[in-house]
């Protein structure tokens, strides 16, 4: 009797990991981006770059990256 609880406890036990296994292993959707603008990581609007833009974009972004960088600059313990 003892035997035959031990099994159905292991059998029972396989069953919910292979069910918990099968629902983290299922491929995920991205969402669909935004018509006519593109998310940053941090979730701003990207500027769209064209020909008459493009010096005052990238400036922007050495601006943004400079800002970043100057917030997230710890000194390190020796």
């Amino acid at each position: 009797m003892r035997m035959i609880f031990s099994l159905m406890g292991v059998i029972l036990t396989l069953a919910i990991i292979a069910v918990l296994m099968k629902q983290q292993l299922q491929p995920t959707v991205a969402p669909e981006p935004i018509a006519g603008a593109s998310l940053s990581s941090e979730g701003g609007v990207v500027p769209q770059v064209n020909a008459g833009n493009a010096q005052q974009v990238q400036n922007q972004i050495k601006r943004d990256l400079e800002q970043a960088l100057q917030n997230t600059q710890r000194e390190i313990p020796e």
